[in-house]
């Protein structure tokens, strides 16, 4: 059986492949500071990019050392993880994050709402950064 998160990054490469797209790795720090970040919205009752603990994603990056050069953020409050998914895949914006090209890494981090009823999703996407030309 597979967790909710590898099942949300198998639809996310599923659309990827469709489009020619190569597909998302998963990113252990990445998946932590998603994590963090939707269990930061369910603890202080926010939705938001911007985290009163945390800051913006580059905030969240850049405090935890972690090296890119683009960075982006889906966020949901759905009903299920499919539903979430469908939510993305509708708004023009996250669409385009998760079919750019220049991403090459992924953290998904889901937590259940309070109510028992949905779910928080954060996405985190990246692509590494690149050495300065000398």
């Amino acid at each position: 059986m597979i967790s909710p998160e590898e099942y949300l990054l198998e639809r996310i490469n599923q659309e990827r492949a469709l489009r020619g797209k190569k597909p998302l790795s998963p990113d252990r720090n990445l998946t932590n500071l998603a994590l963090q970040k939707s269990m930061d919205m369910l603890k202080n009752n926010y939705f938001s990019h911007f985290s009163p603990t945390f800051g913006n994603t580059s905030d969240m990056l850049r405090k935890n050392k972690i090296q890119y050069s683009l960075a982006g953020e889906n966020l949901a409050k759905a009903m299920s993880i499919s539903s979430a998914f469908n939510l993305f895949m509708k708004s023009p914006v996250h669409r385009a994050n998760i079919l750019l090209s220049a991403y090459d890494s992924v953290g998904i981090g889901i937590v259940p709402q309070k109510s028992g009823s949905g779910v928080i999703v954060t996405i985190i996407f990246s692509s590494p950064r690149v050495p300065l030309r000398q």
